[in-house]
């Protein structure tokens, strides 16, 4: 990575991606940040961003600076519209007003292991017994090889296209092999590991998935990543089960691990449902947001 530092501006390139970090300043004073990522995949230019203000700055902030900033940063990276993510409702709503268009309202959550609820934990285990009557079957795998990524991203991305949205204008952006391979490459590097647990059927085809990646080798925290079950195999207690697994093998490989931290859409009830009763607890909410630059 080539880096540097120039006009309260860091960044981080390679040949296939991009990444420039302002910090915003008031009267000397650092009032918040505004990242872009620009990622070139199969051709198409994918820009994304996260802006982040203290909330006694909010009646300082001057849209129009903010809009001079991102259409500079178009004109010179030759895109035309970005998706915007935040954590403060109030930006949320600056925008909107301002024109750019609602796409995703979610919701993180975080589980404290040392209040987890053992009882639905072991409850939800008890699931396995479904397996050998539906002629199923589960495979635990730390890091998909090459084989295996492209039947679960195709599966995956089906699955991610069934998620509770918040606005009619979402489209799901599908995860390509190549992104998930530079993933799997970057979090080896770290010497964290990304942990699956796979259901198929008797055609030995994906019915089901549950992922959770973390970034060292004794985490403290593991990111909930996903989880999913085909529509036919639904309302039988096979996502539990996964969940319940996943959990387990994480707490009995790290003794260190504390949290573990997901986010869902805001409107999908029933998986709020399902891990708050395991012991999750609501800690914030995201907002992303798409602009079109004239």
């Amino acid at each position: 990575l080539k880096k540097y530092i120039k006009n309260n501006i860091v960044s981080l390139s390679d040949k296939n991606s991009s990444y420039l970090i302002f910090a915003l300043f008031h009267k000397q004073k650092c009032m918040g940040i505004l990242d872009i990522h620009i990622e070139i995949d199969s051709e198409k230019k994918l820009v994304y961003g996260y802006i982040s203000i203290l909330n006694k700055y909010k009646h300082k902030i001057n849209y129009a600076n903010i809009n001079h900033i991102l259409k500079t940063i178009a004109h010179e990276n030759n895109f035309n519209s970005l998706r915007i993510n935040t954590r403060e409702s109030w930006l949320n709503k600056l925008f909107i007003t301002n024109g750019a268009t609602p796409i995703i309202h979610d919701e993180q959550s975080t589980l404290e292991i040392k209040k987890l609820n053992h009882k639905v934990l072991n409850q939800w285990l008890q699931y396995e017994k479904i397996l050998s009557k539906k002629d199923l079957k589960i495979n635990f795998q730390n890091f998909l090889n090459s084989e295996q990524i492209k039947p679960y991203i195709t599966f995956e991305n089906k699955i991610n296209q069934d998620v509770p949205t918040e606005t009619a204008s979402f489209h799901y952006v599908p995860m390509s092999a190549k992104a998930l391979k530079k993933e799997i490459k970057s979090i080896q590097k770290s010497g964290g590991g990304m942990y699956y647990f796979i259901l198929k059927n008797h055609n030995d085809k994906i019915i089901g998935i549950t992922e959770c990646w973390f970034f060292s080798p004794r985490p403290i925290m593991a990111i909930y990543w996903f989880s999913g079950i085909h529509k036919k195999y639904r309302n039988i207690n096979l996502g539990k089960l996964l969940k319940a697994k996943l959990i387990q093998k994480l707490m009995n490989d790290f003794p260190s691990l504390q949290f573990i931290t997901t986010e869902n859409s805001i409107k999908n009830k029933k998986i709020k449902h399902i891990n708050h009763q395991l012991g999750f607890r609501s800690v914030a909410e995201g907002y992303q947001i798409e602009i079109q630059i004239q």
